[in-house]
């Protein structure tokens, strides 16, 4: 899967979580599963919003618009920083699932703290008491993590396999209540 799908795949994660007869996509056959994820990313990069470059993935506001129909829950971005940490770990208590873009690997080192450009989508949801799953469309694995740990390498400068190999996460979606 290319990073340009991984937006329609974690709309399509989520909303398998939270709506009856979604369950074919978690369980489903892949060419069913692929069909679909490039049905709602010709529809999600033509109908909804402003243009947004192909070669990011799915434009924010266009997987916010899925995962609010998707849902019936209204979700919000959020740039990623410790006031969104807070934010995240609120909705993750209440059981709600976050899509997060991931990215940082754009500019060169020295430049690595300006580098909030969005390139990947992944989700998380609550895991064990402690912890937290994120689960990266593109590798189709869930990778647990403690919440601590989670929080270290949201802000790291190494990539990490849970995020598709990005740097750290940029962008947070969260439903609010």
């Amino acid at each position: 899967m290319t990073d340009t799908s991984c937006g329609i795949a974690a709309a399509l994660a989520i909303a398998s979580r939270h709506r009856r007869g979604m369950q074919w996509y978690t369980d489903g056959d892949p060419a069913r599963v692929r069909q679909a994820q490039e049905r709602l990313h010709t529809l999600a990069a033509q109908r909804m919003g402003p243009r947004w470059p192909e070669k990011y993935g799915t434009a924010p506001w266009a997987l916010i618009h899925m995962l609010n129909t998707a849902t019936g829950l209204r979700y919000r971005p959020y740039l990623w920083n410790a006031d969104t940490i807070d934010h995240v770990r609120s909705a993750l208590d209440k059981g709600d699932d976050i899509a997060l873009y991931t990215g940082g690997n754009t500019l060169p080192a020295r430049f690595a703290r300006f580098d909030i450009v969005s390139r990947h989508v992944v989700t998380l949801r609550a895991g064990t008491d402690t912890g937290v799953i994120v689960f990266d469309p593109a590798s189709g694995q869930d990778h647990s993590m403690t919440w601590d740990e989670f929080v270290r390498v949201s802000r790291s400068k190494d990539r990490v396999p849970a995020f598709g190999n990005w740097r750290r996460v940029t962008l947070a979606l969260i439903p609010e209540r």
